[in-house]
């Protein structure tokens, strides 16, 4: 996933992925933010990739999961991106 001029990448850590329709949930939830022009969500890996323009910022992407019933927060290993404030703590819908 390659960034474009004019776009940001934001990486989240997400809390509650238990299988693929959690992963489908997540992948909806912040493709269905204005601005956001790729998503890639890794269940192994517990992350979120998203491409996204000024229109949205990570505060924005978090609210988008958070709202599906997940858990996430800026991945703190990738320097550089943006950061909001820690949305942790939510579970999946399939526990």
């Amino acid at each position: 996933m390659v960034a474009r001029p004019g776009t940001t990448t934001t990486v989240l850590l997400i809390a509650g992925m238990h299988g693929s329709q959690c992963r489908e949930r997540i992948a909806a939830a912040l493709e269905s933010v204005a601005g956001v022009g790729a998503v890639d969500v890794n269940f192994y890996r517990a992350r979120a990739t998203v491409v996204h323009d000024t229109r949205c910022g990570s505060a924005d992407l978090i609210r988008a999961v958070l709202r599906v019933g997940y858990g996430a927060s800026p991945d703190p290993d990738m320097p550089g991106r943006k950061h909001a404030t820690n949305g942790a703590g939510g579970r999946g819908a399939d526990a």
